[in-house]
Protein backbone atom coordinates (compact mmCIF):
# COMPACT_ATOMS: atom_id res chain seq x y z
CA UNK A 1 0.00 0.00 0.00
CA UNK A 2 2.70 2.61 0.30
CA UNK A 3 4.66 2.05 -2.48
CA UNK A 4 1.09 2.53 -3.88
CA UNK A 5 1.00 5.78 -2.77
CA UNK A 6 4.42 6.16 -3.60
CA UNK A 7 4.15 6.10 -6.98
CA UNK A 8 1.00 7.98 -6.91
CA UNK A 9 3.23 10.93 -5.62
CA UNK A 10 5.74 10.62 -8.12
CA UNK A 11 2.94 10.72 -11.21
CA UNK A 12 2.16 13.93 -9.90
CA UNK A 13 5.86 15.05 -9.40
CA UNK A 14 5.82 14.92 -5.65
CA UNK A 15 9.04 13.04 -5.89
CA UNK A 16 10.65 14.16 -1.90
CA UNK A 17 7.40 12.60 -0.62
CA UNK A 18 7.42 9.77 -2.66
CA UNK A 19 11.28 9.04 -1.13
CA UNK A 20 9.61 9.25 2.10
CA UNK A 21 6.89 6.46 1.08
CA UNK A 22 9.11 4.28 -0.68
CA UNK A 23 11.67 4.10 2.48
CA UNK A 24 9.00 3.54 4.52
CA UNK A 25 8.19 0.81 2.47
CA UNK A 26 11.82 -0.52 2.39
CA UNK A 27 11.69 -0.38 6.60
CA UNK A 28 9.10 -2.97 6.30
CA UNK A 29 10.20 -5.04 3.57
CA UNK A 30 14.14 -4.41 2.63
CA UNK A 31 14.42 -6.63 0.05
CA UNK A 32 10.78 -5.25 -1.87
CA UNK A 33 12.30 -5.01 -5.30
CA UNK A 34 9.30 -2.87 -6.60
CA UNK A 35 9.84 0.18 -3.92
CA UNK A 36 13.56 -0.27 -4.87
CA UNK A 37 12.28 0.27 -8.42
CA UNK A 38 10.56 3.17 -7.74
CA UNK A 39 13.00 4.30 -5.04
CA UNK A 40 15.66 4.72 -8.29
CA UNK A 41 13.03 6.32 -10.28
CA UNK A 42 12.51 9.20 -7.86
CA UNK A 43 16.29 9.35 -7.02
CA UNK A 44 16.73 9.82 -10.45
CA UNK A 45 13.84 12.36 -11.07
CA UNK A 46 16.06 14.60 -8.36
CA UNK A 47 18.87 13.94 -10.20
CA UNK A 48 20.36 11.86 -7.29
CA UNK A 49 21.72 9.55 -10.22
CA UNK A 50 24.18 7.95 -7.84
CA UNK A 51 21.85 7.00 -5.09
CA UNK A 52 19.26 5.78 -7.89
CA UNK A 53 22.08 3.72 -9.69
CA UNK A 54 22.42 2.05 -6.14
CA UNK A 55 18.44 1.82 -6.00
CA UNK A 56 18.66 0.01 -9.00
CA UNK A 57 21.69 -2.21 -8.86
CA UNK A 58 19.91 -3.79 -5.07
CA UNK A 59 16.54 -4.43 -6.58
CA UNK A 60 18.46 -6.24 -9.74
CA UNK A 61 20.02 -7.80 -7.13
CA UNK A 62 16.98 -8.65 -5.16
CA UNK A 63 15.27 -10.21 -8.62
CA UNK A 64 18.30 -12.30 -9.67
CA UNK A 65 18.21 -13.57 -5.76
CA UNK A 66 14.90 -14.54 -5.33
CA UNK A 67 14.76 -15.66 -9.43
CA UNK A 68 11.92 -13.46 -9.24
CA UNK A 69 11.59 -10.93 -12.27
CA UNK A 70 8.77 -8.57 -12.96
CA UNK A 71 8.30 -6.47 -15.93
CA UNK A 72 10.14 -4.00 -14.60
CA UNK A 73 13.36 -5.44 -13.65
CA UNK A 74 13.62 -6.70 -17.29
CA UNK A 75 13.73 -2.86 -18.88
CA UNK A 76 16.19 -1.87 -15.80
CA UNK A 77 18.35 -4.13 -16.71
CA UNK A 78 18.31 -3.28 -20.35
CA UNK A 79 18.89 0.36 -19.01
CA UNK A 80 21.81 -1.17 -16.67
CA UNK A 81 23.34 -2.71 -19.30
CA UNK A 82 23.23 0.15 -21.92
CA UNK A 83 24.83 2.47 -19.24
CA UNK A 84 27.46 0.36 -18.21
CA UNK A 85 28.39 0.20 -22.43
CA UNK A 86 27.80 4.15 -22.33
CA UNK A 87 30.35 4.58 -19.55
CA UNK A 88 32.53 2.34 -21.00
CA UNK A 89 32.35 4.06 -24.26
CA UNK A 90 32.91 6.99 -22.89
CA UNK A 91 36.06 5.91 -20.79
CA UNK A 92 37.95 4.56 -24.13
CA UNK A 93 37.16 7.79 -26.27
CA UNK A 94 38.07 10.04 -23.61
CA UNK A 95 42.16 8.47 -23.65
Amino acid sequence: MIVIEGVDQSGRGFYEEALISFRAALALRPRNARALFHLGNAQFALQAYADAERSFETALKVCLLYLHFPYFIVDLFMFWKAGNMLRGYMKVTEM
